[in-house]
């Protein structure tokens, strides 16, 4: 199935990179889309609807048993765009808001939606640029986009087992800078995926940080 903005899983796409369809918007509100852009209240519908489309699309990709959905090509499309929700910054005011969902609540979307890509995709071809774009992330100055590309790491670890030893040598190096980080949360479950990567591949792999 080809993801084009008519069918579901593309509208939900289409929110995930850019917000509500510019067809559900008036005229008049696409002109102020900048100055909504700032506003908590766009930003907390916002919030929502990226939440609502992670879930919809783990749904989508936990049943996908024959890759109807999750073929090389919609792969490609929707990568890039899950991910760029790890530095998607809320203002400190959300956590106010009634009805936002909370930070923690779209990072475990964020983390089972990419999780389930893995698992569906049951390719090392789709999992090494899924690895390595997620490995980036860990690169951030940023808390938060360490511990989302380390807990997707994990999560990767602990379903594909011993078929994520292929990923070993793009992730090593990673772990290994990672493992030397100023935030303990970070080098904590630094240690965490190491130990279980040495349980997969049976060797300490120490030497190859």
């Amino acid at each position: 199935m080809k993801l084009t903005e008519g069918t579901l899983v593309g509208h939900f796409f289409f929110v995930l990179r850019n917000g509500p369809s510019p067809k559900l918007i008036s005229p008049h509100q696409r002109k102020v889309w900048t100055v909504q852009l700032f506003s908590t209240n766009w930003f907390t519908n916002l919030l929502n609807n990226t939440a609502l489309v992670l879930k919809a699309l783990y749904k989508c990709f936990l049943y996908d048993n024959d890759q109807k959905i999750l073929d090389s090509s919609n792969f490609q499309v929707l990568l890039k765009p899950i991910v760029s929700q790890f530095v998607v910054e809320p203002p400190e005011s959300i956590e106010s808001v009634m009805d936002a969902p909370s930070i923690e609540e779209v990072d475990e979307n964020i983390i089972l939606c990419l999780g389930q890509v893995a698992v569906t995709a049951r390719s090392d071809v789709l999992w090494k640029p899924l690895s390595h774009e997620v490995l980036m992330q860990t690169r951030s100055d940023k808390v938060r986009p360490k511990m989302l590309g380390l807990k997707v790491i994990r999560y990767m670890v602990q379903h594909l087992k011993e078929e994520y030893v292929v990923l070993l040598p793009e992730t090593i190096p990673f772990l290994g800078e990672l493992l030397e980080d100023v935030e303990l949360p970070v080098t904590t479950l630094s240690q965490e995926i190491l130990k279980g990567m040495e349980t997969l591949s049976g060797e300490s792999l120490g030497q190859y940080l």
